[in-house]
């Protein structure tokens, strides 16, 4: 009798044995979850990149119908830009008004494009007149303008009268006495604008010039 129960104690402690094997993972499982890590690493690399080739191709296409890219050359428009600063401009349902900061394709000095302000638009007229001490003010449609961001006062010029014909815009610098602009060419096509000025944001950052 103890005899059998001594083998029957035996065989269950191979049952046990067993199913403890049995448990226990294999060199095969560790493969196998080595691999699956493996594939969710690459397949989250893999989404990462897609996103970040999703984004560049939106932004890509952003710059290229709705917005562009331009870099101020010269010192026409100092204060308010200066050489070397970076725009982000937009012609999207541009319709040009008084004040507008406007990139114009219109080769000057080595350059195919400007950076000016709208003075005056399609029937407008300018009047540009000169005090005997030489100081210069612009009239637009016979009513003086306030222009607070010219850099210093007009000197020196000569009076003129331009109208401006349909179209078209009148354009100057905000270095008024360092600019080569409509006082110089005359009105230019609407055509001629590349785009209005939205943000300058280097070297620093403003929005709504």
């Amino acid at each position: 009798m103890e005899e059998e129960i001594k083998n029957n104690e035996n065989a269950q402690e191979c049952e046990e044995l067993a199913e403890h094997n049995d448990n226990k993972p294999t060199e095969a499982d560790n493969n196998d979850d080595d691999n699956n890590s493996a594939k969710a690493l690459v397949n989250d690399i893999l989404d990462i990149v897609e996103s970040v080739i999703s984004s560049v191709f939106v932004v890509l296409l952003i710059f290229t119908f709705l917005f562009k890219i331009a870099t101020v050359s010269g010192t026409s428009m100092v204060d308010t830009l200066n050489d070397g600063d970076k725009l982000i401009i937009s012609d999207l349902f541009y319709e040009p008004e008084y004040g507008d900061i406007v990139i114009l394709n219109q080769p000057i000095n080595g350059n195919d494009y400007i950076v000016k302000r709208i003075i005056a638009t399609e029937g407008q007229t300018v009047n540009i007149v000169y005090s005997d001490s030489g100081i210069g003010s612009v009239y637009v449609d016979g009513v003086l303008l306030e222009e607070d961001y010219i850099r210093e006062t007009m000197l020196n010029g000569k009076d003129m009268t331009i109208k401006v014909g349909e179209g078209q815009v009148f354009v100057m610098g905000d270095n008024r006495n360092h600019s080569t602009d409509g006082r110089f060419f005359g009105p230019i096509s609407e055509e001629k604008i590349v785009g209005k000025v939205i943000i300058r944001y280097f070297p620093s950052f403003k929005f709504g010039l």
